[in-house]
């Protein structure tokens, strides 16, 4: 399919972006709070971003596989932009280790249910000329409440 050729091709250019990005401003400061923040949401993207393409490149026998990868690099990204919101502009780490700790347990939680566990994803359908299609659980809807009780504190 060409089309998805097209599409890897842009989200490849979006990764590399990602990694460049975060990979350019930590190098400008590496002690900086600020930037290493960015920098992990960055990365945070950068391997959501690859997982996308591994998802629409996987073979029938993979599909499964790479079903739950994309959805467990998903959850990184929320905590890492909650961490990012936190530290800009301020330019320190204005938690302590206990609090990052809360905000960072319920993402390996979360990672541990949707990639070991496989708890999220039932199956995926492959139909030919077309994206593959994830079937959920109902456990899905902790997923998303997941990514709007962190969104909305990062924007609050």
């Amino acid at each position: 399919m060409v089309s998805a050729d097209v599409i890897n091709i842009l989200l490849y250019g979006a990764a590399i972006l990602y990694f460049s990005l975060g990979t350019f401003v930590l190098s400008k400061n590496k002690k900086s709070a600020t930037n290493i923040a960015f920098f992990i949401l960055c990365a945070a993207l950068f391997v959501w971003t690859f997982s996308i393409t591994f998802f629409r490149s996987a073979q029938e026998q993979d599909i499964l596989f790479s079903a739950r990868f994309l959805y467990a690099a998903a959850v990184f990204i929320a905590p890492a932009l909650l961490l990012f919101c936190l530290t800009f502009p301020r330019e320190r780490f204005p938690l302590k280790f206990f609090q990052a700790v809360l905000i960072w347990a319920p993402t390996f939680c979360l990672f541990f249910a949707i990639f070991v566990l496989n708890l999220l994803i039932t199956h995926v359908e492959i139909a030919p000329n077309r994206e593959p299609v994830i079937f959920f659980t109902p456990f899905y809807l902790v997923f998303a409440v997941y990514f709007i009780f962190y969104v909305t504190f990062s924007l609050g």
